[in-house]
């Protein structure tokens, strides 16, 4: 049915897929950002975002996998030799070591000092020095705190391996930028040992990834009294090896530091492709950072300022981080700003710079043909990254194509994950954080499942437009008419196949001459492709409710049913182009409704992401600005009129917008079930912004009829599947920004943070709309009219309050 673009294939063979291309995380790690909130729960938080177990491999394949490759010069069993002849081996032990360190009475800081001495005694018995000078130096340094480049953070591993050139003037503090590895000590081998371990060590190696964009993958140890781990993560995959006895077991522990000490900084991690310029220049550093073209040119850019980095604050994953730059070119800065984004993308998934040339370049129909340009960003360069001559590549490269055992066992970090899900929602109600604008942080209280990423590989992308997004837009005017021109670029995808899979407030951008560009599309993907990602792409806020079950909600209630007729001539649209017009010119629209037959078939079921999903999101991200912020005038909230009380609606707003972010199944209620809660946060809106209520209301019917008539031949769904919506959407979108021209409504973030909807509240909710409704399951047992009657109930209450606005 379409032209099917070549999707570049994957490096090597794939590994076989474990979990979801976009694995379901909350976005608890967005704390780590505020400098306000405590180490231990920032430590707590990222610790709980890591999963509760990590794959278990032997120490040898740790070495031959991850670690780096000794040097040539470098034999492990004549240096073992020397150090015995040396006496720095007798018998079975580390004469450094003359006893376990449980055994000792000291404070493990002294137990262990011995470590850095152990590790210099072995650097030196390799005889390197001589032919390659030392790359990185072990200390112990459990009294000081490395300076971050980011953000004030305090903490202090117990041991690290640190550059021995310093990338930049320390002060006597050492940098985190410069540090290539920690460690943790302890006296003790208990559980409650372990995992203290366990939390630590994942905190060190989460701020190794994220503190320095530099940074592809980091290595870590622990120590239990004498046993000892090797860790590595990346952003695909973390790594811990079964233990073994550091002071007995001399050649793993000799070959890992060696390999660490004397390696090149790419092998440790470092972009050889992203050089630091001035770590020490202002607050932020700047790096030239080089971009390699399909076509194999390199061009540097110079950071001028980070846009965006919370993307990289989970360190399996994308690792996303956004940079306003100009171009480098042997050392003449330009005077052009455009924006570099560096990523790490499923290693066999289409390049968003070829998704977008193929998205503009199709044939597009008539009406949107002028306008599909204007739509999305202009690329001026992408490109995977090149290390050494080869694609970046989390296996291939990153990991010298081994596979992580699929029988591998796993390290538990049960009773870590389970106390850090009390700590989470502790820190949660604590900074009263939940629930903020959209971009609510989840609450911890949930299942938290082993995380086992894709293959992922390195690439950069850059754009020639500065953009704001439009979360960051107060006037709803105008969001509105930028929410218009988002549905037509939606429409433009979906006509030339292809669904977007992750809309949200974030990726909505506008540019500085007013128009709205749909963003992010690397996980946009062709409706007839068939290839398993399995899905759970999508932000959380903002994705179709049926993507959370990926089942047809609405095939139970079709059987033996034909879509109404005056349902189905309401999803047809004509005149689009004024619609498209209405929106890029502003010139006015007119639209008339054209009926169209629709035979139904009975057949089976493939569920899959449509354009409706797409269309519902866009719902979503209009119902998200409306219902997470406050209208705002003049320096002081808009007051209602009449009987409305300002303060209580605005508390009880928030409250709702609060439910609407973090009970799930109230939240998807609204399209597949319950729509009570968006009746409530309808009536709790200030008066003001209940005709566009309103207005949402009637799209929120209009895509429940989408999906009702759709599946009835769920096989049959394709790309005119959201037909009938676009026209719809434009209309309701221009309409309330035509109406607000004159007198516009100003938005701002709630002042005081959203309180996370307790348990105990969710159940008392639930059982007032319980009470309120024929039956603990409206859609179920209430007839359509009386549904309608619901809602004619709703909209007069809207439009009796917005009497005299």
């Amino acid at each position: 049915m379409f032209s099917r673009a070549t999707t570049p294939g994957p490096v090597g063979n794939p590994e076989p897929r474990t979990v979801t291309e976009t694995p379901h995380l909350s976005r608890l790690g967005i704390y780590t950002l505020q400098s306000s909130v405590r180490l231990e729960d920032k430590r707590t938080v990222v610790c709980e975002e890591a999963g509760q177990s990590v794959p278990l491999v032997t120490v040898e394949y740790f070495l031959d996998s991850v670690a780096p490759e000794l040097r040539p010069e470098i034999n492990v069993g004549a240096v073992l030799q020397n150090l015995r002849e040396h006496g720095d081996i007798v018998g079975d032990r580390w004469t450094l070591f003359p006893s376990d360190p449980e055994e000792s009475d000291k404070h493990e800081n002294i137990t262990f000092k011995p470590f850095e001495k152990l590790v210099q005694t072995i650097a030196s018995a390799s005889a390197c020095d001589s032919v390659r000078r030392r790359t990185l130096k072990v200390v112990n340094n459990p009294y000081r705190s490395p300076r971050s480049s980011h953000r004030n953070n305090s903490s202090r591993p117990d041991s690290y391996a640190i550059l021995t050139v310093a990338t930049g003037k320390t002060s006597g503090r050492p940098l985190w930028i410069d540090i290539g590895s920690t460690g943790e000590f302890k006296k003790g081998n208990a559980e409650i040992d372990r995992v203290d371990n366990a939390q630590k060590i994942t905190w060190s190696m989460h701020h190794c990834m994220v503190d320095d964009p530099r940074r592809r993958f980091t290595f870590g140890w622990t120590i239990e009294n004498t046993e000892m781990r090797l860790w590595h993560c990346n952003r695909s995959k973390r790594l811990v090896t079964h233990a073994f006895n550091f002071v007995e077991e001399h050649k793993y522990l000799v070959h890992f530091f060696l390999s660490l000490i004397y390696a090149d900084p790419h092998e440790l991690g470092w972009d050889p492709t992203m050089v630091i310029v001035d770590a020490n220049k202002g607050k932020e550093a700047q790096y030239d950072i080089t971009v390699r073209s399909e076509d194999g040119k390199d061009r540097v850019y110079r950071t001028l300022k980070m846009l965006s980095n919370v993307g990289a604050e989970a360190v399996q994953g994308r690792g996303t981080r956004v940079w306003l730059v100009v171009r480098n070119t042997n050392g003449q800065l330009g005077t052009e700003q455009v924006v570099l984004k560096d990523s790490w993308i499923d290693h066999d998934r289409m390049r968003e710079g070829r998704i977008l040339c193929e998205i503009i370049g199709a044939a597009h129909t008539k009406e949107l043909g002028p306008f599909v340009r204007n739509m999305f960003l202009s690329v001026e360069c992408h490109g995977d990254v090149y290390v050494r001559g080869r694609p970046d590549h989390t296996r291939e490269v990153i990991m010298r194509g081994h596979r992580v055992p699929a029988i591998a066992p796993r390290y538990s970090l049960q009773r870590a994950s389970t106390l850090l899900i009390k700590g989470a929602l502790s820190l949660l109600v604590k900074t009263g954080m939940v629930g903020n604008a959209g971009l609510t942080i989840r609450h911890a209280a949930r299942k938290v499942e082993p995380l086992d990423f894709d293959d992922k590989v390195h690439y950069r992308i850059v754009f020639k437009e500065q953009c704001k997004q439009i979360r960051e837009e107060t006037s709803v005017q105008k969001i509105f008419f930028y929410l218009g021109q988002i549905v037509c670029a939606l429409k433009a995808m979906h006509e030339c196949g292809w669904v977007h899979r992750d809309i949200s407030i974030t990726n909505i951008l506008v540019d500085d001459q007013g128009l709205a560009k749909l963003a992010d599309v690397e996980y946009a993907k062709r409706i007839d492709d068939l290839n398993s990602h399995s899905v759970r792409t999508g932000s959380i806020d903002f994705k179709a409710a049926e993507l959370d079950t990926h089942e047809y909600m609405f095939l139970h209630k079709n059987r033996g049913k034909k879509p109404r007729a005056s349902d189905s001539e309401s999803m047809r649209r004509d005149h689009f182009g004024d619609l498209v017009k209405a929106v890029f010119m502003g010139k006015s629209q007119n639209i008339s409704k054209t009926p169209t037959e629709q035979t139904v078939f009975e057949v089976g079921m493939n569920f899959r992401h449509n354009p409706i999903h797409d269309m519902e999101s866009i719902w979503w991200s209009a119902t998200h600005m409306m219902a997470g912020n406050e209208v705002y005038q003049n320096g002081e909230e808009q007051l209602g009129t009449g009987s409305d009380n300002p303060i209580l609606r605005a508390q009880k707003q928030k409250e709702l917008a609060g439910e609407l972010s973090n009970d799930r199944p109230a939240r998807n209620g609204i399209i597949i079930g319950n729509a009570r809660l968006f009746h409530e946060i309808v009536n709790s809106l200030h008066p003001r912004m209940l005709p566009i209520a309103i207005e949402l209301e009637k799209l929120r019917e209009n895509l429940v009829l989408a999906y009702e008539t759709a599946e009835l031949n769920p096989e049959s769904i394709d790309n005119t599947a959201a037909d009938g919506l676009y026209s719809k959407f434009i209309e309701s979108f221009v309409v309330i920004s035509n109406n607000l021209k004159d007198a516009d409504i100003s938005l701002r973030p709630f002042k005081e943070p959203l309180k996370p909807a307790q348990k105990s509240d969710i159940r008392d909710t639930k059982k007032k709309r319980t009470r309120q409704s024929e039956s603990a399951d409206d859609l179920q047992t209430i007839s359509p009219q009386k549904k309608r009657k619901i809602t004619v109930s709703i909209r007069t209450t809207c439009r009796i309050s917005s009497i005299g606005n």
